[in-house]
């Protein structure tokens, strides 16, 4: 009993991620934008796909890409703005151009 504990924690955890992230794709954390939802939906997808051969100690497989390929999806989404807005303020005015020659005076 108490070796296969990890097991049934990890089991619980999991069923709880996919829950709370059900719950996300049905607007319920807030306002997403259809890339958000998407990405969210690979995440959860490549996560159920990903469990079931852990469990039987198989190597990474295509659930593995699809689930990072949701997460990427879902920070690209999300943070690139305001990164990029961010970047294309270091040379002192937000201007929309980014590059490496510095500060372009009209």
């Amino acid at each position: 009993m108490l070796s296969q504990m990890p097991q049934y924690l990890s089991v619980v955890a999991g069923g709880l991620l996919v829950v709370v992230l059900c719950l996300l794709l049905m607007g319920w954390g807030g306002l997403l934008t259809l890339l958000q939802r998407i990405g969210i939906a690979m995440f959860a997808a490549g996560f159920v796909l990903a469990a079931i051969p852990r469990f039987q100690g198989q190597a990474p497989g295509w659930g593995d890409v699809i689930m990072l390929a949701g997460l990427a999806l879902y920070f690209g989404t999300t943070y690139a703005p305001k990164i990029l807005q961010h970047v294309d303020g270091l040379d002192g005015r937000v201007d929309g151009r980014i590059g490496h020659r510095g500060r372009v005076d009209p």
